[in-house]
This record gives structure tokens, C-alpha cells and sequence, in this order.
């Protein structure tokens, strides 16, 4: 943007937020040789998610509209979508029910440095919002 009244931001992580009811019951009546093969399927793929591209969270929801949420994380959308479909796969998905799910993009706001980079530019000799000053700008971003 190169505004000095705009701060530059970085876009970081975007995660995909998912909530689900557990059915117990169901799961309960598996045998115990399934049921452990159907929660280890769901590690592995866990954790083959988290990574260097994404990673993954869990937590239990309290309350009554869901149980769990599983929560991916991709440096791209695309890997949201990958994260979604694979886990959708999985066995252990017959026992969740979709409550809730949203995304959302984490960004980290450079309110200071922005300040701070266009007082360096002003003071450098290049012409204001030049390519010369744009590749500056952005080099010190």
C-alpha cells in the first residue's frame, strides 16, 4: 500500500476453524480393536499436517453446541482445503458431527514500522512513490 496513514500488514496464517459434536454412543459400540485403529488413523493424519505449510490445534468446546474443534493452519488457502478434504476421509469423521466452521486470516499489523520506514524514506533522496523508492520501501519491509 505504501500509504503513510495505512500500517502495512503481513499476511500470515490462514486457519480454518471447525467444530463438531462427538457421538459417543457410536463410537462406544466399536470394538476395541477398530476404535483404537480409527483414533490412530486420526493422529497419523494429524500429525502429518503439522509441518513447515500448516499445522494443527485441537480443543474441547464447552457448552452446548459442540464438543471439539479442530483447527488447520496453512501458509495458503489451498492447504486449508487439502487439510479439510484428507481429514474428512477418515474414518473416525463418522462419529463427528459438523456444528460450526468459519476461516479466518491471521496478519500481522506493522503499525510502527510503517511509521518508522516512511521517516527513513523521507529522509533518503529518492522521489516519493518512484519504482526506486517503491523497491526501497519494500526491501526495508
Amino acid at each position: 500500500m505504501r500509504n503513510p496513514n495505512v500500517p502495512e500488514s503481513l499476511e500470515g496464517w490462514w486457519i480454518l476453524h471447525r467444530m463438531f459434536s462427538f457421538d459417543r454412543r457410536g463410537f462406544a459400540t466399536l470394538s476395541s480393536k477398530k476404535s483404537i485403529r480409527c483414533s490412530n488413523e486420526a493422529v497419523e493424519l494429524l500429525d502429518s499436517l503439522k509441518g513447515e505449510g500448516g499445522d494443527v490445534g485441537l480443543a474441547q468446546i464447552v457448552g452446548h453446541k459442540a464438543d471439539l474443534m479442530i483447527t488447520h493452519y496453512a501458509r495458503a488457502f489451498d492447504g486449508l482445503a487439502h487439510a479439510q478434504s484428507a481429514f474428512d476421509r477418515l474414518e473416525f469423521t463418522d462419529y463427528l458431527v459438523p456444528r460450526e466452521s468459519f476461516t479466518s486470516v491471521l496478519e500481522l499489523g506493522l503499525y510502527d514500522a510503517t511509521a518508522k520506514i516512511h521517516d527513513e524514506m523521507r529522509a533518503s533522496d529518492l522521489k516519493p512513490f518512484s519504482a526506486e523508492w517503491n523497491a526501497a520501501f519494500d526491501q526495508k519491509l
